[in-house]
């Protein structure tokens, strides 16, 4: 990549004038060759020229204009430097003396740049931008989506010598009750060499050591540097102080140090880091998955390697211990770009948009070529008579071309206006995400908008400037405008109207195929019922409840506090909320399962609850009961489980059945099969899962489900003191309804709903700028002709409906080829949205009545002009 670039980029200082690239040229090469020699990737390679090509545009410019008019001065005649501000000047003359066409074509360009820009400036945030480390091109995950557990970073560590380190990272929630009110504190579990793999340091104190890794080591936590200015008022002597901050078992941890200002790490949100006990003699040693893992590639490594050493590691854990692995997940064990990793779905999402607002760019490029073309054919006698007194093809095609490029730059100025105005309600509309709060006008994102708009420049002014030169070099004055060339103007005006419109009506189509999906979210059953449920979190504390039945007991006493409070119908607790996103599996064992010639066992989603929780969240029992209260906390363990499982596993009927879990202790029984429930997301396919008492794993971290009557929030004060009743230092978090909860399940599609329906507003508005345009100078052009025929006794309503005629076949072309494009667009946005297909035919057919409309109703407003026309007037010889 980096030999495609700098040979391009010596191509392109070959093309500079002599006295720029003599004092430049060889500077700038050097700079290219040391900038992209740091990094180790396309993307980087790429970032690192189009900063390189922002820092030097301004010089550039500069240099040029400065050189170049030196040279005119010396030169005999006008030199380049002399005639490229002449050019500048007179087309800056030109526009004053026409506001508001120059008005209409900035206006244009800059919505077009300015929403390129806007989508851009989020994207470089969250994608391009490399991550704030030391050579980030090195940084991959490893097996994203997969949480590893301390034996399978063992295998990991052993097995691919592509890394020169690998660390795991997981969410961790901590309990503060130091320097303040107790409250909860998002934090990471990381390995002790996390951040020597990152390449961090801490800004006060010292890093993890691996003796802070091993069993019975005291406890030690990293604080961030806002939690530390926040907590403890910035005192450096917070180094090595003892501070209550529970996790898990542990209450107390002594403060090593302080990461620098701003550091999250790779948890958004994170405000202290607790090291992971690495115990290989626990009997979860090989069972307890918990964190992702992150690396850095070696110095001769790369992805493709890692990937092939993964891929032999995985395999040969599962082959060991093929009841804990499926063979599925093995084979999708990888290796990828951490940055990408943690863009998540944005990624894909934002891609789609930069796509629309590309579509949106492309027509007010058209809309632009056309007002150009109207402009051009209206100066034909100008140039002619340039042509005339000695002016070559060259002189007059680079006059228009600076014209072009001059309202290319002033919507491009423009554009970064629209960007910067519209930046707070882009990042509202916005799904909260990886780094998107970074977004802004950094000066990649400005050479972004420079290269758009001078490619924008040249795509329009080509257009407008090819025939107008092309008519000129005959060198004769034209006396009026000529039959073949209105045919000429009207066919390449008539081609950009079509691609308008079909441009116009994919935008339309997307955002129609986005709204549906929306529409069938909203009327998902999630399998539950959400309303009048307030939820919350709470953390054991750990001081007064140090075992697992201590934990037990603390849930126990905080739903029988809640029962109690007025105005509550049931509560319940559960490791985690349906639709809240993300899903635990496990791989169970029914009874009498024979599994295949892999002898893989199957997996499904599983939920840690407590006995009031199936009640309170409204699951609807279909077969059996629900488990007692008293089955919860003794005796042999039962379950429920969702009809996809019972219907997969138990045919003849799953009610007594049994099966093992991976990681339980006992055999589960089936008391009871409910209505399948969407655990993950109301989009996406729904798993077969089960229900396992709390008992089972003592979680100190549980949510809190709280059936009201009425409004669950007017109740909250009566709840938060029940909760602080059992233990008052506990801070209720994540307070929310269940309702909101599944409502922010599919956010992000309504989101991008929302942004594809304005931006093909914007198309549609812009397609039938373009429509009314052409007809207005086709039917300017054809002025003599409609006199002509009325003066021989045609009617005014014949002419009107030979006018609209006319327009109908660019309008009918540019539909047709739409609906034939729309077919593989709608393709690949189903394949990514929910309960739509591929070809909507209600989304198509109303995207086509909905532009059929407007640009029709564009077509008839120049058409029914025609029945004005003055005979009279009309006739006279231009």
């Amino acid at each position: 990549m980096r030999s495609v670039v700098l040979a391009l980029y010596r191509a392109y200082l070959l093309m500079l004038p002599p006295g720029f690239r003599e004092q430049w040229g060889d500077e700038m090469y050097t700079a290219a060759v040391d900038a992209m020699t740091e990094t180790r990737t396309w993307g980087g390679s790429a970032l690192a020229a189009l900063r390189l090509g922002t820092d030097c545009a301004r010089t550039f410019v500069r240099e040029w204009t400065e050189s170049a008019a030196a040279a005119g001065r010396r030169a005999k005649g006008a030199g380049m430097g002399r005639s490229l501000v002449q050019d500048i000047k007179f087309a800056i003359r030109s526009f004053g003396k026409a506001p508001l066409f120059a008005a209409l074509v900035i206006g244009t360009l800059g919505l077009g740049i300015g929403a390129n820009t806007a989508i851009f400036s989020v994207l470089h945030a969250v994608v391009l931008k490399p991550l704030p480390y030391p050579e980030p091109d090195e940084l991959v995950s490893v097996w994203p989506g997969k949480l590893f557990s301390v034996e399978l970073l063992d295998a990991a560590r052993e097995g691919i010598g592509s890394f020169a380190g690998i660390s795991l990272y997981g969410g961790a929630i901590l309990t503060i009750t130091e320097a303040g009110d107790p409250a909860e504190v998002f934090g990471g579990e990381v390995t002790t060499n996390h951040f020597r793999v990152l390449g961090v340091r801490p800004a006060l104190g010292r890093d993890f050591v691996p003796e802070d890794g091993v069993p019975g080591a005291a406890p030690v936590v990293l604080l961030s540097h806002e939690l530390w200015q926040r907590r403890f008022g910035g005192d450096p002597d917070v180094v090595g102080r003892s501070i209550d901050l529970q996790h898990e078992s542990t209450s107390r941890r002594t403060v090593i140090g302080v990461m620098p200002l701003g550091y999250q790490g790779l948890l958004r949100g994170a405000q202290a880091w607790v090291p992971v006990i690495e115990d290989r003699a626990s009997d979860s040693y090989g069972n307890s998955s918990f964190a992702e893992a992150a690396a850095r590639l070696g110095p001769e490594a790369t992805i493709e390697t890692a990937r092939r050493e993964l891929a032999t590691v995985a395999q040969r854990v599962r082959d060991e211990d093929p009841g804990q692995y499926a063979q599925v997940e093995i084979d999708r064990a990888t290796v990828w770009p951490l940055v990408d990793r943690l863009a998540g779905s944005l990624r894909q999402s934002l891609f789609t948009l930069l796509g629309a607002v590309g579509l949106v760019l492309l027509i007010a490029a058209a809309n632009v070529a056309n007002l150009l073309l109207v402009r051009t054919s209206a100066r034909s006698r100008e140039i002619a008579v340039r042509r005339a007194i000695g002016a070559g093809r060259a002189r007059l095609f680079r006059q228009l071309m600076t014209e072009s490029i001059t309202l290319g730059l002033a919507g491009g100025v423009a554009g970064v206006g629209v960007a910067w105005l519209t930046r707070d309600l882009l990042l509202g509309a916005m799904p909260s995400g990886f780094r998107v709060d970074e977004a802004g006008l950094s000066p990649a994102v400005l050479g972004f908008t420079l290269a758009v708009s001078i490619v924008a420049s040249l795509v329009f002014g080509l257009i407008a400037a090819v025939a107008p030169v092309r008519r000129a070099s005959s060198g004769s004055l034209p006396r009026s405008r000529t039959s073949d060339r209105r045919r000429r103007d009207w066919r390449v005006q008539g081609v950009l109207v079509s691609g308008e419109v079909a441009l116009a009506l994919i935008a339309v189509f997307s955002a129609g195929l986005l709204v549906s999906s929306v529409r069938q979210l909203s009327n998902v059953d999630p399998g539950f019922e959400p309303e009048s449920v307030l939820t919350f979190r709470v953390t054991a504390p750990s001081g007064a409840y140090p075992g697992d039945e201590d934990v037990l007991r603390f849930f126990a006493e905080v739903e029988s506090a809640l029962n109690a409070v007025p105005g509550v119908d049931r509560a319940g607790a559960a490791g985690r909320l349906p639709t809240d996103g993300g899903v635990s599996r496990i791989t169970i064992n029914p009874e009498g399962f024979e599994p295949d010639e892999s002898g893989a066992l199957p997996d499904a989603t599983h939920r840690l609850v407590s006995a009031g929780y199936a009640e309170t969240v409204g699951f609807r029992l279909l077969e059996g009961r629900f488990p007692t209260e008293t089955e919860f906390r003794e005796g042999p363990q039962p379950t429920f489980v969702t009809r996809g499982l019972a219907e997969r596993f138990f045919p003849d009927g799953a009610i007594g059945k049994r099966f093992f879990g991976s990681g339980g202790s006992t055999w589960l029984t089936v008391v009871g099969v409910i209505e399948d429930v969407r655990e993950d997301a109301l989009h996406g396919t729904v798993l077969p899962g089960v229900y396992i008492p709390h008992r089972d794993w003592a979680w100190r971290t549980m949510y809190l489900a709280v059936r009201t009557s009425g409004e669950p929030t007017a109740h909250l004060d009566a709840i938060e003191a029940a909760v602080h009743g059992v233990a008052p230092a506990v801070p209720l978090s994540r307070v929310r309804t269940l309702e909101d909860i599944v409502d922010r399940s599919f956010l992000e599609t309504r989101l991008n709903g929302r942004l594809f329906t304005l931006f093909g507003a914007l198309a549609v508005i812009l397609g039938a700028i373009g429509v009314y345009g052409v007809m207005a100078y086709s039917m300017s052009l054809r002025r003599q002709e409609f006199g002509i025929r009325l003066a021989l006794g045609a009617r005014q309503d014949e002419l009107v409906r030979r006018a609209v005629r006319s327009g109908l076949g660019p309008l009918t072309v540019g539909l047709v080829a739409g609906i034939a494009i729309t077919v593989p667009v709608g393709r690949s946005l189903a394949s990514s949205l929910e309960a739509v297909e591929a070809t909507n035919s209600l989304a198509l057919v109303a995207a086509t009545g909905i532009l059929a409309t407007v640009a029709l109703f564009a077509t008839l407003l120049p058409a029914f002009r025609v029945g004005r026309v003055d005979p009279v007037r009309s006739l006279r010889i231009e």
